[in-house]
């Protein structure tokens, strides 16, 4: 997608969402931007399907049925757009290809606001938000990217095991060396990179969706015990995984 995407924009609003196993088809009158942060979700939109994971998301646009389905924990953060919001042919490269991959820098802006959805976010700064979201969409070119699309759900389903390189580049029948080359041309990292940075997700999660203690989300994610992950979850946020618990609890509680 190389267009611009930042034409002048209007009406936008923010929700954090999950979903459970039936989602029954429907339609809206505004365009919907689905953002994975954990978990996936199995979506249809006018008869095209893909499960998005983080790293794959989603673009509705107004009127176009669709359905999705979850199975097990998940988290995504839903925006609603004025499609007033999006040039006509941004709108229509979006409407070809409702599934696509996040940039880096896309991602990391998927994942400031959804640490800023902890208290109510004001609506201009979601104004200011947007157009680099846009920028950061239209600047990544490429789709639902085939050739690794099996391997990172494995992973998803996986993570509590070691991976290496290795043994992710045997998955699909490839070098170690051709595995990098995919990751950096489709994915703008590193394998065990996009590995890690899905690991903290699904911390962030399990820590704020469930009541799980910190080392049974340690083995969950993956990691050796409780302090490998307290080290990489402070790497990643500046809190321990219990600090930011007791945050996100907080500021729940101040919301009732």
């Amino acid at each position: 997608m190389a267009a611009s995407m930042t034409p002048h924009l209007t009406t936008v609003s923010m929700a954090i969402r999950t979903y459970g196993s039936h989602g029954h088809r429907h339609a809206h009158r505004f365009a919907q931007f689905v953002l994975p942060i954990t978990g996936s979700l199995e979506m249809d939109i006018a008869g095209k399907g893909a499960r998005l994971t983080p790293g794959l998301a989603a673009f509705v646009a107004h009127d176009e049925p669709h359905a999705q389905s979850a199975q097990g924990l998940n988290r995504f953060l839903i925006l609603d757009v004025d499609s007033e919001s999006l040039s006509d042919r941004s709108l229509e490269q979006l409407t070809k290809q409702p599934f696509f991959n996040l940039s880096p820098a896309a991602e990391h802006l998927v994942h400031y606001l959804n640490h800023q959805s902890a208290r109510p976010v004001e609506s201009h700064h979601l104004q200011h938000w947007l157009p680099l979201f846009l920028d950061a969409v239209a600047t990544h070119s490429g789709g639902a990217v085939p050739r690794l699309s099996a391997l990172l759900d494995r992973l998803n389903a996986r993570l509590e095991r070691a991976w290496t390189v290795s043994e992710m580049a045997g998955f699909l029948g490839i070098s170690p060396g051709r595995l990098h080359t995919l990751f950096r041309n489709e994915l703008s990292t590193s394998p065990m990179a996009w590995l890690a940075e899905r690991r903290l997700e699904h911390v962030r999660g399990w820590l704020t969706g469930t009541s799980l203690s910190i080392a049974e989300i340690a083995g969950r994610a993956g990691y050796s015990d409780q302090s490998a992950l307290t080290r990489a979850f402070r790497s990643a946020t500046d809190f321990t995984p219990g600090e930011y618990r007791r945050r996100w609890q907080q500021l729940e509680s101040k919301k009732r």
